[in-house]
């Protein structure tokens, strides 16, 4: 467990809220901040406490899955001598904290080379249950592979990653809490009308900026991320903060930037995309 399993933290480009109606997701590595392994000889003060490897052992070891992929054995020995995992990816704000120690645990773990997509999702997703209960497995995917992964109902496929808009990580200073915005979604999803919007609406814009971002069609992006984030404010304004509106509201209007949820929103970071 050495400081060369470094995993990047994952920013969701486009996805959110959507993919939990079945749309499409494309999400991307951020690697400005990493999880990685350390030996007990190493002091590294990012190192997180000592419960979260133990714990996530604990779980693993749990799933017939995991103990099949994992070398379960080793990391306890490991665990024993006093290895660890640090990180520098911070929770909540929308960068797959969780995703990219799992990477890192995996890479330090795994007993063989797995080069299918689906079949890592599916380790990954199995490993980071123990941080969210059920995992999508996107998350830790990005983080292992350090590609852009775009998922759809037909699976997960790796894509180019190039960055077709350059876009910035805005920090809103507020703290989130997914499991309370999650529900927040799915009780207005009651309402037939705001479905309708969803569905109908807001998951195939989202899918045009996959793909307008894919094929690198510039004037079909702008166009579209103008329209996305102004549907996020009308749609999903519960996980806009309040204290940033008004510059999101002045994005829009002077087009010379628009500004979008990273993940759930509420808190965390926002995104930032120059037009």
């Amino acid at each position: 467990m050495s400081p060369s399993t470094r995993a990047p933290a994952k920013v969701m480009l486009f996805g959110e809220y959507g993919v939990l109606v079945g749309g499409d997701a494309l999400a991307v590595p951020q690697r400005t901040h990493h999880a990685w392994c350390v030996d007990a000889d190493h002091d590294d003060p990012r190192a997180l406490p000592a419960a979260v490897l133990e714990d996530l052992a604990r779980h693993c070891e749990s799933v017939e899955l995991l103990r099949g992929a994992l070398d379960l054995p080793a990391l306890r020995a490991r665990l024993a001598e006093g290895a660890n995992v640090a990180s520098d990816v911070p929770p909540g704000y929308g960068l797959g904290s969780s995703g990219a120690i799992v990477a890192a645990v995996y890479r330090a773990v795994r007993r063989r080379e797995e080069h299918d997509p689906a079949t890592l999702r599916e380790l990954l997703g199995r490993m980071e249950d123990h941080f969210h209960g059920r995992s999508s497995g996107i998350d830790p995917l990005v983080c292992h592979l350090n590609k852009a992964i775009h998922a759809s109902t037909g699976g997960v496929r790796v894509v180019a990653d190039a960055r077709t808009i350059p876009f910035e990580l805005v920090d809103t200073g507020a703290p989130r809490s997914t499991a309370s915005l999650a529900r927040t979604f799915a009780s207005r999803m009651q309402n037939p009308f705001y479905a309708e919007e969803i569905h109908d609406r807001y998951r195939p814009l989202s899918a045009r900026c996959i793909a307008a971002w894919l094929r690198g069609d510039l004037t079909a992006l702008r166009r579209d991320l103008v329209e996305l984030s102004a549907s996020q404010l009308r749609l999903l304004d519960f996980a806009i903060p309040e204290h940033v509106r008004a510059e999101w509201r002045a994005c829009l209007d002077q087009r010379e930037a628009v500004m979008k949820l990273c993940g759930a929103g509420g808190g965390g970071y926002l995104l930032r995309f120059e037009l």
